[in-house]
């Protein structure tokens, strides 16, 4: 048996949801590594601000998006998994879009910090409402394989994305 009709048979185990989630996962991981990676170079070369600040944002930046995951959770549970993970990844669409708009525009870094700020919010909202919908599709003997298969998904994007 070949490599790739061993892939399709693997595959047949899990729903097509769970592989969505994973490509999802994936392309999400791609755009942030791509962005994320390279923000600070700019800020720090492009603008002159010290790694000093630009580590200090970045810390304060991820202390905040961790915190409203929690809020992400509580607003998943309260108005539905699925439209709020929707809602939450075309807010972080959109303040990705912005986020590049404001750094080919050399707008004052105040702007450019917030709109980060934003980005990595939103994404993180989005986590609670993903996990809930693969408890929700996977099977419960495949529960561990199929977060196994989001978790991939997220380090093909950071590998692949940089």
């Amino acid at each position: 048996m070949h490599l790739y009709q061993k892939i399709i048979n693997a595959a047949r185990h899990y729903p097509s949801g769970i592989w969505i989630t994973m490509v999802i996962q994936a392309i999400r991981s791609m755009g942030f590594s791509i962005a994320f990676t390279y923000l600070p170079l700019y800020l720090h070369q492009q603008r002159g601000i010290s790694m000093t600040v630009v580590g200090l944002f970045f810390l304060i930046a991820g202390i905040t998006a961790g915190v409203s995951q929690l809020g992400g959770g509580v607003l998943a549970d309260r108005f539905g998994h699925r439209k709020l993970f929707v809602i939450f990844m075309v807010m972080e669409i959109l303040a990705f879009a912005l986020l590049a708009v404001l750094i080919g525009m050399d707008s004052p870094i105040w702007c450019i910090f917030i709109t980060t700020t934003m980005v990595m919010v939103s994404g993180n909202m989005s986590a609670p409402a993903i996990s809930a919908i693969v408890a929700d599709i996977s099977q419960d003997n495949r529960m561990t394989e199929s977060y196994g298969l989001m978790a991939i998904g997220g380090n093909l994007g950071w590998a692949i994305g940089p």
